[in-house]
């Protein structure tokens, strides 16, 4: 638990520091851009984010693979090269697709096209530096992996923050081709080829049938995360997408924050795993976990989105119809950043199938309601309320997954649930309560902004606070992290 903590935090930190430097990023490029440029972005962004996937969840097996063979004392470099080796073949095969498409294309404009070559690009040279960051989290290397990844995004944030400024949104691009070729290069010498692809083919189909239920969620998750998008982008303006697409990054820092946590936390569940090989087993410590991200995430999530109107009042004024998308979206939020927990609990204890089943349930269900919402009135605002409404069904029916696995009944799910709950629910009593008394209405400048941002998040945090601190002290927690900090 010590060492869990001690990754956890300095993981956490990095990814703070990480988060930080990607909102920077992205307010250098919506301030030199257009909101119908930024639109453009938005979308070169998701092509790669879908890339991401090309690994056609070989690299998710590692994760889930190498420390489960560790915890059965097998070895993992043969394993690990032939992974490496299908990255390889996946992604030159999307590089040859994504080029291809935009050659032959002529639908699309010659902005995109070149969008669409450099990202091809980006994907390819980061195949190869997530599958190295693979390895890291593996082995448990978080503190390298931290520092590794902080100084790659220094770079990254250098380059196309010069590119954006110096050639808009071409340059922008080209900055982060060059940031993911140097890290590229940089594991390279690094590792000094301690890791070589292998092409043994019966070995690597074997392990793309293993794999296949991993992309599947990982493809299904990110069409979750994005299904708002995808809905704007299809129905609604490039200049709607340039405007829900900031928003989109506000729900990015939360929930990255607690991701930080996942990552640390999922090595060592399927460990465990292969040692003992009984979900129960693993739920003691989920839970742990879990109830801690529940008890400190509303504040981290409240001051994201009630910041929003400062900010963008003040530095961003092209996007302040953007603020009532923050302030709809918000409620979904808290729920929606705790989704990688159970995801990831279910994932090690080998209940992928179940995971893809919700994954897809829900999915037909947002666009379903998109549809409907569209019908009814389409605008922004029906998407992000439409969104919120589906993170919070999301985040239930995993956590009644996992818990159901750890062969809880059907009442001690419920109510377990229930008491996981109990932070959200309180911060959105408390923050419909401040609605209700300091309502928000729409501001031209700057200070007025700052003023209901800060009176709102200073009552909240006081409130809050003071709850939080009344619970821990009735259950005993501070004496026993007093102890623990002593020992």
């Amino acid at each position: 638990m010590r060492q869990l903590l001690k990754d956890s935090a300095f993981f956490s930190a990095s990814r703070y520091f990480i988060l930080g430097l990607g909102f920077v990023r992205n307010l250098v490029i919506a301030k030199f851009l257009s909101p119908t440029a930024y639109g453009a972005w938005v979308f070169i962004t998701l092509v790669l984010t879908y890339g991401d996937q090309v690994h056609l969840g070989l690299r998710h097996l590692g994760d889930k693979e190498i420390p489960y063979r560790r915890g059965r004392s097998e070895a993992t470099v043969d394993f690990a090269n032939t992974i490496y080796g299908g990255v390889i073949i996946f992604s030159i095969v999307a590089f040859l697709l994504l080029t291809a498409y935009a050659f032959f294309n002529s639908g699309i404009d010659e902005n995109t096209k070149f969008g669409i070559y450099l990202a091809s690009g980006i994907i390819l040279a980061d195949q190869v530096n997530r599958f190295y960051y693979m390895i890291l989290r593996a082995h448990q290397e978080f503190v390298l992996a931290s520092k590794i990844e902080s100084l790659a995004e220094i770079l990254r944030t250098l380059l196309l923050a010069v590119g954006v400024i110096l050639f808009e949104l071409p340059g922008a691009l080209v900055g982060m081709v060059l940031s993911a070729l140097l890290l590229a290069a940089y594991f390279g010498w690094r590792y000094r080829l301690t890791y070589r692809p292998q092409w043994q083919w019966r070995t690597l189909a074997e392990l793309f049938r293993l794999g296949l239920p991993l992309f599947i969620t990982g493809a299904l998750f990110i069409l979750l995360s994005n299904a708002d998008r995808l809905a704007i982008a299809l129905r609604l303006s490039a200049h709607d997408l340039g405007l829900y697409g900031l928003v989109a990054l506000l729900v990015a820092v939360p929930f990255n924050a607690v991701q930080a946590l996942g990552f640390v936390i999922f090595p060592r569940l399927s460990e465990q795993f292969g040692r003992h090989g009984q979900a129960s087993m693993l739920e003691p410590f989920f839970s742990k976990i879990l109830t801690a991200a529940v008890l400190f995430t509303p504040p981290l999530v409240t001051s994201v989105f009630l910041a929003t109107p400062a900010v963008i009042t003040g530095f961003l004024p092209a996007y302040v119809e953007a603020i009532p998308l923050a302030l709809v979206l918000l409620p979904g939020v808290y729920f929606f950043t705790i989704v990688q927990l159970p995801s990831l609990f279910l994932i090690a204890v080998e209940r992928t199938r179940r995971y893809i089943v919700i994954e897809f349930v829900m999915l037909v269900v947002m666009m379903m309601s998109y549809f409907v919402g569209f019908k009814m009135a389409p605008n922004r605002i029906t998407v992000a309320g439409v969104t919120a409404i589906s993170f919070f069904f999301l985040t239930t029916l995993l956590l009644l997954t996992c818990y159901k696995t750890a062969g809880y009944s059907l009442a001690g799910r419920f109510k377990t649930i229930a008491k996981i709950y109990l932070p959200f629910l309180f911060s959105l009593v408390w923050l419909a309560l401040l609605f209700k008394i300091f309502p928000y209405h729409p501001m031209s400048s700057f200070s007025p902004s700052l003023l209901w941002s800060l009176r709102h998040l200073t009552l909240y945090l006081i409130v809050y606070g003071a709850i939080v601190v009344w619970a821990m002290q009735r259950h005993g927690y501070w004496s026993r992290l007093r102890m623990e900090l002593i020992n």
